[in-house]
């Protein structure tokens, strides 16, 4: 939908995944529906069935690399890390279905391109310690960049 913003789509547009809300931002959602010519073409898909394995998957391998990240960016400013106490992919899938800790915006996903990205971020507390789990909230990437 995004390559066809400001287009107008004369023929069906069908919205799948309405029930993620992590893959389906309201502005996405807004794009797709004031493209069309005619309301009564477009159609709305809930997937129930199937791919939520395989979703969970993908969400856990993206927060591992999001992990790794977070573990280079401690080990490059010389903070000890924890194994025991760091941060993993489930702790940040955990709290990946919720809101910032800060704004109270939700958490999204979008793919760009084959590449997934987020406004998730662990924000860490005390800036002097790792990403311990004591010492991270979960919170969108626009806070936890204004905090700094």
């Amino acid at each position: 939908m995004h390559s066809r913003q400001g287009a107008s789509i004369d023929g069906n547009i069908i919205i799948h995944e309405l029930n993620r809300t992590e893959l389906m931002s309201k502005e996405w959602l807004y794009c797709a529906i004031t493209c069309c010519k005619d309301f009564n073409k477009v159609y709305f898909y809930e997937n129930k069935d199937g791919e939520d394995e395989m979703f969970r998957n993908l969400l856990l391998n993206y927060f591992k690399k999001k992990v790794e990240h977070y573990k280079f960016q401690d080990k490059k400013a010389k903070r000890e890390i924890d194994e025991e106490q760091y941060i993993d992919e489930h702790w940040c899938l955990e709290r990946f279905h919720g809101c910032c800790g800060h704004c109270g915006v939700k958490f999204n996903l979008d793919t760009k391109n084959t590449k997934m990205s987020s406004n998730f971020t662990a924000q860490r507390c005390d800036n002097e310690i790792s990403h311990h789990v004591n010492n991270c909230e979960s919170w969108c990437d626009y806070c936890n960049k204004s905090a700094h």
